[in-house]
């Protein structure tokens, strides 16, 4: 992809969320704000309770906030829809009645409920190969390994073409080869398709592999403290400055 110039896709501005314990507030989101820009991967990287999965769900419309605003493309975010896919952490997302093939036609049918079949049978067919499962349409979940699973998972956020794909640490409960074999399938689709994507992560070496820019939340704050443009895209444990801005990224999550 060229750089070129970019459009804003997705605005986050000043988002406070918070709940009540004993009569006092706790915030799990203060004066949260991002941008994205279409075209790019952009990682939120913090540790376990900094807020960054309450960020992403609130991106998505799934939970309410208290104040602030989501917009996407200069509209508000009120709901999920289509234009907005999330891939959860979970292998096992995919719904196990229907086979692969199925599950990927399915948020197609959904989005264009008028189409011919053949629109649906080409789409399914086209993800699959995509994502490197062709020949796979017909197996359930349950007949995939967890690495198969998450590549149909991807495969069939692709399907009904969202403007935004949300990603919720979608490879972390896969073994370590698969983890880097489905973050050079993002990278790969990404240069394909030209995908917008927001990542959460708590691991620093993926966000390092596939972001523009990675989002640092502090610990506890519920905001983020740092946007570091990130210059290791695609690249893996390469020179001592990777392993400085490894230990600078650290430094920040853990303070």
């Amino acid at each position: 992809m060229g750089n070129g110039r970019m459009n804003t896709a997705l605005q986050a501005i000043n988002i406070t969320k918070k709940y009540f314990k004993d009569g006092e507030p706790k915030f799990i989101l203060r004066d949260f704000s991002m941008e994205v820009q279409e075209g790019q991967i952009i990682s939120i990287l913090g540790a376990s309770g900094c807020g960054k999965t309450t960020a992403l769900n609130v991106i998505g419309g799934f939970e309410k906030i208290d104040s602030g605003q989501v917009l996407l493309h200069g509209e508000k975010i009120k709901a999920p829809s289509f234009s907005m896919i999330m891939v959860f952490q979970d292998s096992h997302q995919l719904f196990p009645w229907l086979d692969l093939h199925d599950n990927i036609a399915m948020p197609v049918k959904k989005r264009y409920p008028k189409k011919p079949k053949a629109f649906y049978e080409k789409k399914a067919c086209d993800m699959l190969e995509q994502v490197g499962l062709e020949g796979y349409g017909n197996y359930y979940p349950h007949e995939l390994s967890g690495g198969m699973r998450q590549r149909g998972a991807i495969a069939r956020a692709l399907a009904s073409e969202p403007d935004l794909i949300l990603m919720d640490e979608p490879f972390a409960n896969v073994d370590a080869i698969t983890r880097d074999s489905l973050q050079d399938l993002l990278l790969g689709i990404w240069k394909d398709k030209g995908l917008t994507v927001v990542f959460v992560t708590h691991d620093i070496e993926e966000a390092l592999y596939i972001s523009d820019r990675i989002l640092i939340m502090g610990k506890e704050s519920g905001k983020v403290e740092r946007i570091a443009k990130n210059e290791w895209k695609g690249l893996r444990k390469t020179k001592e400055d990777y392993f400085d801005e490894k230990e600078r990224i650290k430094n920040e999550i853990m303070a």
